[in-house]
């Protein structure tokens, strides 16, 4: 690793660890580990050799887990004898937790220690025991790790970052019968005590340390490759990947330079692994349905080995810019397919990928903040929680862009070549990347391709939405066409028979099969009758043993409800999915996520918290962000990651705390939906003691809200409110709480806020844009008394560019700066005239904000603008 090189990466924040990777460097750590089936339990310890980058520091922080047993801590400077030392756990998070390690002195800077942790590890998220039924011989346990993304500190006490990264060996005693394997370039057996040995020589972070043992056989596929499964699996991996594995790893040297980690292992991990690869450097972890028996899937084999240069070698220093792993990991697999299988399948592949992408946005919509390429992880949330298609796809068509601006292939290959030499063995973030790729081609920086219009790399990483540049996948229409207009046949009424047979479907590719079989789900639920049709004309799709044609035949069974089919769905889910303790991390054929919510024709309901609205819920405070001098956003803990708040949009919250004494009640609307688990968002006016004339007292609620400390609880109450948004522009209104609510529709909606009255107004402007099928438009003028005092402008700003057809903004502020170019002052007719949509039948008025500003501002001049009483509500 180049120490010397600059990064903007080395300033990057880490929200999802605790550990203190900026002020000490771990050089390299030994486990030495017992494997005990009775127990579930990996015993042993751990030996850290660390030194201090920035001192003075009187304590080391390393993330953990409550599943990992701590007995005693020691350190040693300079081999020299070992020092008990304190150490303490304090809460972090849901996903761990931290070891604080306090020394009875102060550590200089490049000053050199060792540090001892004895320690067992249990049933945890990232070490996962599996049952002999569990596996496919069904005769002895087994157990492995799963680090990605922030799970190995239920493994062993780490730096659990990719910012960072070490060498380190090990040393695994396991049962007679049994052999371990690790992610490491050597390793050895010691057959005396049947410990084996493993040293990894190349630097790694801490999620690519990966361990399985289990009743494992290895045979070898290649001069630097062997595949590792179960007895009764070997024959048949050996058969699908003998010979291809070196054809693949030499065309990633041809393109990416010089494949640096020795050999390349394939693992085939027992049926209930909920993976389909995992790219531990050295020992590939894989599903066994790769084992295909016609190398169809060997793709999958190809992305993983590409992670050998983009994720491996060169790693995102934080799980915010994942794209950076798995984008450039898409373009290169992509790009070794075309080599080997040419640019018409290769184009068809991807456009299966572009399905998926979709789908993804199809079912969250496209303004969700996923679906930007850099995504902020929130405190609190686990990165593993904001896993979906876009790093993956979207950021494909970054980097297909970025080669496209090259304007010649050997010119954006050679820059490969020269970005993973240049930041090997290094984290980087995208400044790191995006500044390399500029000063590489400088007659592209001269050029300012940065910042074409709508193209800008910065619009690239934080503008939600589908790619702004896909590229041409028209190659491919050779191998689509067929499959598109045998999809339209089945699509229609009174399907003919005798027609869809002309087409034979069994020469077809994979990728063309899993095409088609994609158009029909969009097309899903079919006519009356063409299901049953469908699964007689083509048995070898139906009974394939491909499991992505098993997966997306389920899914087709599970959209167009078909119940004949169902016994298929539970077989292929029984096969694919066991209850093992694994959070979701790098799934590529996982059933849960890519059957999109569907499971037998229902869609998987979250945890809802307001389940009852007279009951009130006591939230934790997790996090307080400073907006601007008098505004906070206050994040609450839900009762779990799987929990959503539970609150319609139009509904609000109620906030009851008992302060100087007495009880005292406030409404609030979050800024945070549904679509979040795990938390809910409040964005909140404080209204200080002695600041308004007034009001000296100031706000008993907000400067309650104010004084909390993280940690601290509050009760929440709701749903409440008189209104509900039901989609499609129809509104469910009570006259008062007690009335049946009557339905108002409307196409047009003019939304006056003030202050923090925007946040009802954000809800329901959400709501609308993330629904392409919701043509309801939204004009919003939103008033505060200085421009500093406009919340939420950027997403606002955001919103308006994605959705220019349907949502439209203006501001007013009473003190406005020279250059202000929107409105000054109070809302008056001419504003609301201009900015907002004129009174019809389909148009409503919705507004909330200080009382002043609705009884002396917004309702005399609605009424002299003819807008009637019964189309105007006032949150």
């Amino acid at each position: 690793m180049d120490r010397t090189l600059a990064l903007h990466s080395d300033k990057a924040e880490d929200i999802a660890t605790s550990s203190s990777f900026r002020q000490f460097r771990i050089d390299h750590f030994h486990l030495d580990l017992k494997v005990d089936f009775e127990k579930k339990c990996l015993a042993g310890s751990e030996t850290l050799r660390l030194h201090c980058l920035q001192g003075p520091q009187s304590e080391l922080h390393l993330d953990i887990h409550p599943t990992l047993s701590l007995q005693d801590v020691s350190f040693s400077r300079n081999d020299q004898e070992w020092t008990e030392v304190e150490f303490l756990t304090r809460d972090f998070t849901s996903y761990g937790t931290t070891l604080v390690v306090k020394f009875p002195f102060l550590w200089n800077s490049e000053e050199r220690f060792q540090l001892h942790i004895k320690y067992a590890a249990f049933d945890g998220p990232g070490v996962c025991w599996l049952e002999p039924e569990q596996t496919a011989g069904k005769q002895m346990p087994y157990v492995f790790t799963q680090g990605q993304a922030v799970l190995n500190r239920s493994f062993f006490p780490c730096f659990d970052t990719p910012a960072v990264k070490s060498t380190y060996s090990a040393a695994v005693k396991v049962p007679d019968g049994f052999t371990a394997v690790m992610s490491a370039t050597k390793w050895e057996h010691r057959k005396e005590d049947n410990t084996f040995l493993f040293t990894m020589e190349q630097p790694i972070p801490a999620y690519l340390v990966a361990l399985a043992v289990g009743d494992l056989v290895s045979a070898e596929v290649g001069p630097r490759s062997r595949v590792w499964a179960e007895p009764c699996l070997i024959q048949s991996a050996k058969k699908e990947y003998d010979g291809v594995i070196e054809e693949f790893l030499l065309v990633g040297e041809k393109i990416f330079g010089p494949y640096v980690w020795g050999r390349y292992d394939v693992l085939f991990m027992p049926p209930s692994f909920p993976y389909g690869g995992m790219e531990n450097p050295c020992l590939t972890f894989v599903t066994p349905c790769l084992l295909a028996g016609d190398r169809s899937l060997a793709d999958v084999i190809i992305h993983e080995i590409c992670h050998s240069w983009f994720g491996n070698l060169v790693t995102n220093a934080n799980w915010g810019d994942f794209w950076l792993n798995e984008g450039f990991t898409m373009y290169a697999q992509r790009r070794v397919c075309r080599e080997l299988y040419g640019e018409a399948y290769t184009c068809l592949e991807a456009a299966t990928g572009r399905a998926l992408l979709r789908q993804h946005m199809n079912n969250t919509g496209e303004d969700h903040p996923l679906n930007k390429l850099r995504v902020k992880i929130e405190p609190g949330v686990d990165p593993d929680d904001t896993y979906n298609e876009t790093p993956y796809e979207k950021g494909f068509c970054f980097v297909s862009y970025l080669a496209q601006l090259t304007g010649d292939q050997r010119r954006f290959d050679a820059f490969l070549k020269a970005y993973t030499d240049k930041f090997k063995f290094c984290s980087v973030i995208a400044e790191d990347a995006l500044d390399f790729y500029l000063e590489y081609f400088p007659d592209l920086k001269e050029k300012n391709v940065h910042k074409i219009k709508g193209l800008e790399f910065d619009s690239w990483l934080h503008v939600s939405g589908w790619p702004p540049y896909l590229p041409d996948l028209s190659v491919g229409q050779t191998l689509m066409e067929p499959a598109d207009k045998l999809a339209d046949l089945w699509g229609k009424e009174n399907v003919d028979i005798t027609v869809v047979s002309k087409t034979d479907t069994q020469p077809w590719k994979t990728y063309q099969t899993i095409y088609f079989l994609d158009k029909i789900l969009e097309k899903s639920p079919l006519p009356d009758g063409n299901i049953n049709m469908l699964e007689d004309q083509y048995p070898h799709i139906v009974k394939s043993n491909n499991a992505e044609l098993r997966l997306r035949w389920a899914q087709i069974v599970a959209k167009n409800q078909h119940r004949l089919g169902y016994d298929h769905v539970r077989s292929f889910l029984k096969c694919q999915t066991t209850p093992v303790a694994v959070t979701a991390g790098v799934l590529v054929v996982s059933t849960v996520v890519l059957l999109g919510y569907f499971y037998l024709g229902k869609k998987k309901k979250p945890l809802v918290t307001l389940v009852d609205p007279s009951e009130k819920y006591k939230l934790r405070l997790i996090d307080k962000e400073v907006i601007n001098h008098d505004t906070r956003k206050f994040r609450f803990a839900l009762p779990s990651m799987e929990h959503v708040l539970g609150l319609p949009v139009g509904k609000h919250v109620y906030l009851s705390a008992r302060i100087d004494g007495s009880l005292t009640v406030r409404p609030y609307t979050p800024v945070s939906s549904d679509d979040d688990k795990g938390f809910v968002d409040l964005v909140v006016k404080v209204y200080f003691r002695n600041v308004n004339p007034k009001f000296p007292e100031g706000g008993k609620m907000s400067q309650y809200l104010e004084s909390l400390k993280i940690g601290d609880v509050i009760d929440f109450r709701g749903p409440g409110g008189l209104l509900e948004y039901k989609g499609d522009g129809q509104f469910a209104i009570q006259a008062d709480k007690k009335s049946p609510p009557e339905i108002q529709k409307a196409s047009s909606l003019g939304l006056i806020a003030g202050g923090t009255g925007i946040t009802p107004m954000l809800q329901l402007i959400r709501a609308i844009m993330k629904n392409p099928s919701d043509n309801t438009k939204c004009l919003l003028l939103f008033a505060n008394q200085t421009e500093k005092d406009i919340l939420l402008r950027d997403e606002l700003e955001e919103i308006q560019a994605r959705h220019p057809d349907k949502f439209k903004l203006w501001f007013t502020v009473d003190k406005a700066p020279a250059d202000w170019e929107y409105s000054q002052g109070f809302i008056n007719a001419d504003m609301i005239q201009e900015h907002l949509p004129p009174p019809s039948d389909e148009c409503m008025i919705l507004m909330c904000g200080p009382p002043p500003m609705i009884q002396f501002a917004c309702n005399p001049n609605l009424d002299k603008l003819s807008y009637r009483e019964n189309q105007r509500f006032s949150y």
